[in-house]
């Protein structure tokens, strides 16, 4: 009965496999947990070094976009509703954007203090992407890096 947080996540699958787990449990609630900045800080590295353009840019892109996978899949497609995804590993304020839902299932926002505060610092609409695309442009940029393809 006692849930858990598993956490080192990095892709689509592994928290797929988690979840599978964490559903089989008795449990009421576990924690898979993307580590947002740790797949988005090696995809850059990984572009930069090869010399994309907009690397960078892209690369913010692609936990978010492992993120909306998986969201899609626990939640959309297998209904789950014992696993709870949540981000951690913040590196800006597009990876709280990012994580934003307004469905029946939130995803979870650690974050320090800092990143929160830029996050706030700047007047938005609080707006759930979750179901949106990822730009085809960073998605193109994205599918160069071996790293985002394993996630």
């Amino acid at each position: 009965m006692i849930g858990v947080n598993i956490t080192l996540s990095f892709s689509v699958d592994q928290q797929v496999v988690f979840a599978e787990v964490i559903e089989k449990g008795n449990a009421k609630v576990s924690f898979v947990v993307m580590m947002t900045g740790r797949l988005d800080d090696p995809v850059r590295d990984e572009l930069l070094k090869m010399g994309v353009e907009r690397a960078a840019e892209a690369a913010k892109w692609a936990s978010t976009a492992v993120i909306r996978r998986s969201y899609d899949i626990l939640y959309n497609q297998k209904k789950y509703n014992k696993s709870a995804i949540l981000t951690a590993s913040l590196r800006g304020p597009w990876n709280i954007e990012g994580s934003l839902t307004d469905g029946g299932k939130p995803i979870f926002i650690t974050s320090f203090p800092n990143k929160t505060q830029e996050f706030d610092s700047i007047d938005r609409s609080i707006v759930s992407r979750i179901n949106e695309e990822i730009p085809e442009n960073m998605m193109n940029i994205l599918k160069n890096s071996k790293i985002f393809k394993q996630a």
